[in-house]
């Protein structure tokens, strides 16, 4: 099972209620960010999200020059926050979040499990592994926290597993050209960790929406 102290980590502020990278991404308010992208670009700043004022307040930057596509999330100042990975050789919706010192001090991995498309258990977790036997294997964990849509899937829910406390939603607007979030965190979630999930969320709805599509024709 996830500990406290990965989803605590680098702060001691008992208002934190998940902060994965650092007390300065989570509020002490709820904040409303505007989140507009273009997932299908395959190179460059796909990812920008402004505050409530219209200032560039984080970007993600997606590169695909190596063997493995990645997501680079900064802040507004261009300054790295982590790597976003596809994790290998598994088949469920898994990923590697490197960060620190050239993206290399910590890795978290973070994983989706769906039961159905609309719903999914998300674990988070990193070295040394919760469970000494499986260690990767999430059937033998707890979920740390759960991602839910709507029917239509146009509004995502980032609730606590246990409580269903509510720490963020996601807010999609329909658009030809690109992608358009309205995002609100609550006060004490990590806002870095808000837009980690997001991305995360949409590879892997596309990656889904791709299978049943081959698997239909």
């Amino acid at each position: 099972m996830a500990t406290p102290a990965i989803l605590r980590q680098g702060t001691t502020d008992p208002n934190a209620k998940v902060c994965v990278f650092g007390s300065r991404f989570c509020s002490t308010t709820e904040q409303t960010f505007t989140v507009l992208g273009n997932p299908c670009r395959c190179e460059g700043i796909n990812y920008t999200v402004t505050d409530e004022y219209g200032q560039l307040v984080y970007q993600v930057y997606k590169q695909c020059n190596s063997w493995r596509m990645k997501h680079i999330l900064q802040d507004g100042d261009g300054n790295g926050i982590c790597v976003i990975k596809k994790k290998l050789a598994s088949w469920r919706h898994a990923f590697h979040l490197y960060s620190g010192t050239a993206f290399q001090e910590r890795r978290v991995t973070i994983s989706f499990r769906f039961s159905f498309r609309r719903k999914c258990n998300v674990y988070i977790y990193e070295e040394p592994y919760p469970l000494r036997e499986d260690k990767t294997e999430v059937k033998n964990m707890s979920p740390s926290l759960i991602m839910k849509a709507s029917v239509m899937g146009l509004e995502v829910q980032v609730y606590n597993a246990e409580t269903e406390e509510v720490y963020a939603t996601f807010i999609k607007t329909l658009s030809c050209c690109t992608t358009h979030y309205t995002v609100q965190v609550k006060p004490g979630f990590d806002a870095a960790l808000a837009f980690g999930l997001l991305i995360m969320w949409d590879v892997a709805v596309r990656q889904q929406k791709g299978a049943a599509a081959a698997a239909a024709s």
